[in-house]
């Protein structure tokens, strides 16, 4: 049986889990959801760019591009805002997990230590926490100044499974678009 590449990426993190190798699970995060939702570049490999341009925008950002000087017409961003981001430059959007990737490897190593995962687990704690969002740069900004860059919420850790992986953004006044 051959393996196709999200299964491979996720086989790679199933491996250094099973390992307890936590320093080396970073390097397949982006990889695996890149594969996961698709933003790949034209030699179907992962890519910054495929996936800035298509995940889930920040309202914040929306409105950038909705009120930039090219938009001809709000119906040209409208419902095709993410074609729309794929003509625009993209120099002041920044993609940002949803969860950072060293809270998401402390949150996979408490899992492991408190019970024993299995690959359906990893599965699903990877599907419901490795997300992004595509911010703008003043937002980023505000993340480094609340010292939420690296880390969530002090209240996420003391239940990450209660709280959203929203929290950290909201934290600094950052919520998704409505129709992302």
């Amino acid at each position: 049986m051959r393996l196709n590449d999200i299964e491979i990426e996720f086989e790679h993190i199933w491996r250094e889990v099973q390992h307890q190798r936590w320093h080396a699970l970073e390097r397949f995060y982006f990889s695996f959801a890149c594969y996961r939702e698709g933003w790949l570049g034209k030699n179907g490999q992962p890519c910054w760019q495929s996936a800035r341009e298509n995940a889930p925008l920040s309202e914040a950002l929306r409105d950038t591009l909705s009120c930039h000087p090219k938009a001809s017409s709000d119906a040209e961003v409208g419902d095709n805002i993410h074609s729309y981001v794929n003509r625009q430059s993209t120099k002041s959007a920044v993609l940002e997990p949803l969860i950072p990737y060293t809270a998401l490897t402390g949150f996979i190593k408490q899992r492991v230590k408190q019970e024993t995962v299995t690959r359906n687990d990893l599965q699903q704690i990877l599907n419901a926490n490795l997300r992004f969002m595509t911010i703008t740069r003043a937002e980023k900004q505000r993340l480094v100044e609340l010292g939420l860059e690296n880390r969530m919420p002090s209240l996420w850790y003391q239940n990450p499974s209660q709280h959203a992986p929203l929290c950290r953004l909201h934290c600094a006044g950052i919520y998704p678009a409505p129709d992302a």
